[in-house]
């Protein structure tokens, strides 16, 4: 580590030497192009060096401007709204799909959700395993969310709610499933022409039925899995908070419904579940799974920071405030975290990691130089940047979207690498810089770190 850091200085240090050691005749070969460069170059160091001394003379002055800036700029959080759509994420404003899907909507809104239960066994033909659909269709029945029961949850075709099932078969009726035989239940399931007694509609079995076997004659004789679908209103509305629609009562049945399935997976049988955010859920729970995944990452770019910034010595370990005259700087190469979708609490472990991590890495492991608060100001203001870019975004109605997650991980990574540069050129300063007040090492510093 300390290797790479002193190559990349003693390149810089080079690069610089040949710079300002090319004789006017060199530079007119370039052509314009070499002095528009060399024009630039010195504006920004003049620039940066002005700004740097402007900071070394008022450093509290600054802190509070700092402050009060993205205190200003975080007030626009109060109108931070998130959007989730996926049309109006990726689709043109004003594109004629939109007002036709708004049509869509108005006119014919969806009215239904589904939760389905996916039966395995070794033969689901069987009357113990009808028997067991049998009491966990009931208990399915006996769900309630806010004092609404199954009858006002349900969605219904006519009189009755929608359940698609084998028990169906038998009106749902638990007394008569019971009283049926392995033989009454094959009986049943070979009849020509089935239709349902409750919906009087045609029940078509290959739908209904997974793995089905036939004997010789072609009759059906046992099935591997089947379905139980169950159908409730769609009470979705919009919610400005999270820019998505949001069926609050149909989500706590699905979690009910889920939970009865975990209860039962033990019954006999196997029972798989789904429903209509079950999607959302398990992408949540992968989600979570890999932001686990990039904190032991970040903890790990700090070990790798603290060993690169530092000699390993207790000497100059850099955790402190102050600082040391060494012969031998380590600039460290800059490494930015990888970007990932952002959970709150995980997002807050990350950074207590990378604050760990920046503050080893900026020092040299001794008791005199830890720079801690060097490390926490740092760390502070990438915070600073990311709450006034979200505020003055959100003040101008820009809404908040799954890409803008990255946003946090991306400015911490450019803030970190920033720090990594200031530090680099405060211990690469000249012998005869060095010997300059605290004022101009600062100033010098941000000239020769702005390239």
């Amino acid at each position: 580590m300390n290797k790479v850091g002193s190559t990349t200085t003693s390149i810089m240090t080079s690069d610089k030497a040949k710079y300002k050691d090319k004789k006017p005749e060199e530079d007119s070969k370039g052509g314009c192009l070499v002095s528009c460069s060399s024009v630039v170059a010195n504006v920004l160091e003049t620039a940066f060096c002005k700004f740097g001394r402007l900071v070394g003379s008022y450093p509290w002055v600054t802190i509070l401007i700092a402050l009060l800036i993205g205190i200003c700029c975080s007030a626009g959080m109060i109108k931070f709204r998130q959007e989730s759509r996926t049309e109006y994420l990726w689709v043109p404003v004003g594109a004629q799909v939109l007002n036709h899907q708004d049509f869509v909507e108005e006119h014919f809104p969806s009215e239904r959700r589904f939760g389905i239960y996916t039966v395995e066994a070794d033969n689901v033909l069987t009357s113990q395993t009808l028997q067991k659909m049998a009491t966990l269709h009931d208990e399915v029945l006996g769900i309630t969310v806010d004092d609404d029961d199954w009858n006002t949850l349900c969605y219904k075709l006519g009189p009755n709610c929608f359940v698609s099932s084998l028990l169906e078969l038998w009106s749902f009726n638990t007394t008569i499933i019971n009283s049926l035989s392995d033989e009454d239940i094959l009986d049943k399931i070979n009849e020509a022409n089935l239709i349902s007694p409750v919906f009087f509609s045609p029940i078509d079995l290959e739908a209904r039925l997974g793995e089905i076997t036939r004997d010789g004659s072609n009759r059906i004789t046992g099935a591997k899995a089947t379905l139980m679908t169950y159908f409730i209103k769609d009470q979705k509305v919009f919610d400005k908070a999270s820019g998505n629609y949001v069926d609050l009562i149909g989500k706590a049945w699905e979690g009910q419904f889920i939970e009865l399935a975990d209860e039962h997976s033990t019954s006999g049988f196997t029972l798989y579940k789904f429903t209509q955010s079950s999607f959302q859920e398990e992408s949540g729970e992968s989600i979570d799974g890999d932001l686990t995944l990039l904190a032991a990452g970040y903890f790990l770019i700090i070990i790798y920071v603290i060993i690169a910034m530092s000699k390993l010595t207790m000497i100059e370990h850099k955790v402190g405030t102050g600082h040391t005259y060494t012969p031998h700087p380590h600039p460290p190469p800059p490494t930015p975290p990888p970007p990932l979708d952002g959970d709150l609490t995980l997002l807050a472990a990350g950074y207590f990691l990378i604050i760990i991590y920046v503050i080893i890495a900026m020092s040299k492991l001794t008791m005199i130089e830890h720079k801690v608060y060097l490390s926490l100001a740092g760390i502070l203001t990438v915070g600073l940047s990311i709450i006034s870019a979200m505020g003055l975004a959100s003040a101008f109605g820009q809404a908040y979207g799954p890409v803008h997650s990255v946003l946090p991980f991306l400015l911490l990574g450019i803030g970190v690498d920033d720090m990594f540069v200031l530090v680099a050129a405060w211990y690469n300063l000249s012998e005869e810089e060095k010997k300059l007040d605290v004022t101009e090492q600062v100033a010098q510093s941000l000239k020769h770190s702005n390239w």
